[in-house]
């Protein structure tokens, strides 16, 4: 399906689904989640990294990462959006800092590589990445991904009713040996 010595980008259940589909196969391409390929496309970060954030700014952990994840699309370019300019200059103090580890290899590794999108919605993220990948290899997107499941839909008149259907319907998975484990009642109210 993959030409060989391509460079797969997908989701964590698409990567274990071409990895468990090669029937033990060897592959001649590489496979990373769109997470794992920015990591070492743009720059990796460690805890380090989020504590001068935090230290600097007075923010909380969540909110530090959630700045060093905008930082992903910040080009050296000059903002006149104050937020993203504040982004743009705390990338240049972090790179200044040596907080973020830039893998200037991996950028050479990818020179001239078939690169494939595989079943990853195209966000404005994404397509920037994809432009930037584009300048030097071939690019190609492939979404084969079909969803094969359907849902059924019930409405029942009252909660006593209700309850009663749910608890048929526990019983009837029980006695076809499913495990109590793998049944789950969601989107419960009082």
């Amino acid at each position: 399906m993959f030409k060989t010595n391509s460079i797969i980008i997908t989701s964590n259940t698409s990567k274990k689904d071409i990895l468990c589909s090669n029937n033990n196969k060897l592959s001649y391409y590489k496979i990373y989640t769109l997470s794992e390929f920015n990591k070492l496309y743009y720059f990796d970060y460690n805890e380090k990294t989020i504590y001068y954030i935090m230290n600097k700014y007075n923010v909380k952990y969540e909110i530090a990462k959630i700045y060093i994840n905008n930082l992903y699309n910040i080009d050296n370019d000059t903002y006149t959006n104050s937020k993203l300019k504040f982004l743009s200059e705390l990338k240049q103090e972090l790179i200044n800092n040596k907080l973020l580890k830039i893998n200037k290899l991996f950028n050479n590794f990818l020179n001239n590589k078939d690169i494939v999108i595989y079943n990853l919605p195209i966000s404005k993220e994404l397509n920037n990445l994809i432009t930037s990948l584009s300048k030097n290899n071939n690019v190609e997107i492939i979404n084969d991904k079909t969803n094969t499941y359907t849902h059924q839909i019930y409405e029942i008149d009252t909660i006593e009713n209700e309850v009663l259907f749910v608890a048929n319907k526990i019983t009837d998975l029980l006695k076809n040996n499913i495990s109590i484990s793998n049944i789950y009642l969601t989107n419960l109210n009082d």
